[in-house]
């Protein structure tokens, strides 16, 4: 895609200030790379962030082999670095070869185990994988090259990772989340995207880009790719289901007692049964179903309370939290 076409399709996601007098090169990728001192690519553009949340757009588009300013922007909201690489990778990526790869790991996953289709999916995008639960810390990751190292592992479940986790807010058209934590005063990109299986939030799946750069087209191909490694989840029973056994002790707590003691129910599913806690009924305000609205208040609790439930009981969203808030925050569920 020329130059100047794809800088006026991104505008129309993330507004930019570009100038179109430059020359109209043809571009095949974005990347993320602050690093000036590589030989840049004729075809490619590099994004930076800069401490005052300026993107700039970078690319070999004049006479000399130097970087060459293509366009800038302020991010005016956390959401809008992963807006500008998920339109990026749509414009970018070839409809055919995404598809090719995003089948063959389908088939593979019909008779293949987890592990299995979540190393292929890391060496197609040439980062690791890791699934995350709902409150951040980790349940599998990719075991084959490309690795994570000794270096990079501790900062997937670091405190950064868990405060972003804590502030995300999933939008109706899910899309890949780039987190940027400090790692010894070096970046880490992460890419993010919610799992969730028939309107049940499940967790995350994250790369870290630690290995190969992020770029616009691994977005594409990573959120793809993440149904897949969500129907293999499921399959092979590695993360619970809709059917969540701790979520029906809410709707049990609503009913009359059915067998032995509430306590003892909730501690037969590992759940704690709260002595103060709040009951939050959550009413969609975006035209979403209540099995969505679920999904979505599932991800925006978990994180800030100890104990999260959440129910559909005659047709209403409930969800029941333990009082002890991991954080000092006033929720605002209009948000939802």
């Amino acid at each position: 895609m020329k130059l100047n076409t794809l800088l006026q399709r991104l505008d129309q996601t993330v507004p930019l200030a570009f100038d179109t007098s430059l020359q109209n090169p043809e571009i095949t990728s974005l990347q993320f790379d602050d690093d000036m001192t590589l030989s840049p690519h004729p075809t490619s553009l590099y994004l930076a962030v800069s401490a005052d949340q300026t993107i700039t757009l970078t690319g070999s588009v004049g006479k000399t082999a130097q970087l060459s300013l293509c366009a800038q922007t302020q991010l005016k909201n956390e959401s809008q670095l992963a807006q500008l690489f998920d339109r990026a990778g749509c414009l970018l990526t070839s409809e055919t070869s995404l598809q090719a790869q995003v089948n063959q790991l389908a088939i593979k996953a019909i008779t293949e185990d987890f592990d299995t289709i979540l190393n292929q999916a890391a060496r197609t995008l040439g980062n690791p994988l890791i699934v995350l639960d709902l409150v951040g810390q980790p349940v599998a990751q990719s075991t084959q090259a490309p690795a994570i190292s000794d270096l990079t592992a501790p900062a997937i479940t670091s405190v950064q990772v868990q405060q972003a986790l804590k502030k995300f807010r999933p939008a109706k058209d899910l899309i890949p989340q780039v987190i940027l934590i400090q790692q010894s005063q070096l970046p880490l990109l992460l890419l993010c995207l919610p799992l969730a299986y028939r309107n049940n939030a499940l967790g995350y799946l994250v790369m870290p880009a630690c290995v190969r750069p992020l770029t616009a087209e691994q977005t594409a191909f990573f959120k793809a790719e993440a149904k897949i490694i969500t129907s293999s989840l499921i399959k092979n029973r590695m993360m619970p289901t809709a059917a969540s056994k701790r979520d029906q002790l809410l709707t049990m707590l609503l009913t009359e007692q059915q067998s032995g003691t509430f306590a003892a129910q909730f501690a037969k599913e590992h759940a704690t049964l709260p002595t103060s806690m709040v009951l939050i009924k959550g009413e969609p305000r975006a035209g979403q179903s209540l099995a969505a609205l679920k999904e979505r208040l599932k991800y925006l609790l978990t994180p800030l309370f100890s104990q999260t439930l959440i129910t559909l009981y005659h047709h209403q969203c409930l969800a029941l939290v333990s009082v002890a808030c991991q954080l000092t925050t006033t929720l605002n569920l209009k948000l939802i």
